[in-house]
């Protein structure tokens, strides 16, 4: 749809019509606003992705002849999203936002502003919400004994939410001599086995280690920690 610099700014009711033979004529109505900018920015006004995912709307850019080139900016970002807009081409651009999954559930207001020189900027409202991801682990049992000088056999069952990339275990406060490995160390199933050795000078006691269990591809920070006591 294009406007004529001489149309006047407002609603405008068009109808489209489509009459191929022997069809009788049919019509359907179109509403036009045409506003007085020079530039004008339009989108959705939602858009909805998960922690720790990658989402992409289109923006239209419309400009009146004789605007320079357009620059595209996202305003009121939460922090750790970043946005990204292609080279509009045919008056569209995409928008890229990279959540990460540190960033909490909920929805937030952007603001896409657009900016040409010379004139004054435009902008569209959105909303952005964050939908929770990430995962759900139990140690199967719960806490373990094993002798020194021996070993024990536990599980760590994994369980995804809105997520499917592998899963990185780790292990932190493992005191010495005693050994604490996951296999497989990276998880694409449901569970991994942990095998628990425990030398001969291994303090007896319980002992408090965690396990750390990551979506790949995440920070950390954002890994769900676990404790499983062991009882040597």
């Amino acid at each position: 749809v294009g406007a004529g610099a001489e149309v006047t700014p407002g609603t405008h009711a068009v109808t489209i019509h489509g009459s191929p033979a022997p069809v009788d004529d049919t019509g359907a109505e179109l509403v036009v606003v045409v506003l007085p900018d020079d530039i004008q920015v339009l989108t959705d006004d939602t858009i909805a992705t998960w922690q720790g995912r990658i989402a992409r709307q289109n923006i239209i850019v419309n400009a009146r002849p004789g605007v320079g080139a357009v620059s595209l900016a996202a305003d009121g970002l939460p922090s750790l999203v970043e946005a990204t807009f292609s080279e509009a081409t045919s008056n569209q651009s995409t928008m890229t936002l990279d959540v990460s999954p540190l960033v909490p559930p909920g929805a937030y207001p952007i603001v896409v502003r657009a900016t040409a020189e010379g004139v004054s900027d435009a902008t569209a409202n959105l909303v952005l919400g964050v939908k929770p991801s990430g995962i759900a682990v139990t140690l199967i049992p719960a806490s373990l004994p094993v002798f020194q000088g021996a070993r024990a056999v536990g599980r760590v069952a994994i369980e995804r939410l809105d997520l499917d990339t592998t899963v990185i275990i780790s292990v932190e406060n493992a005191p010495a001599g005693l050994d604490v490995a996951s296999t497989p160390s990276v998880v694409s199933g449901a569970e991994a086995s942990l095998d628990i050795s425990a030398a001969t000078e291994t303090p007896p006691g319980v002992h408090d280690i965690t396990i750390v269990a990551t979506p790949s591809g995440w920070p950390a920070e954002a890994g769900t920690r676990t404790v499983l006591p062991i009882n040597v």
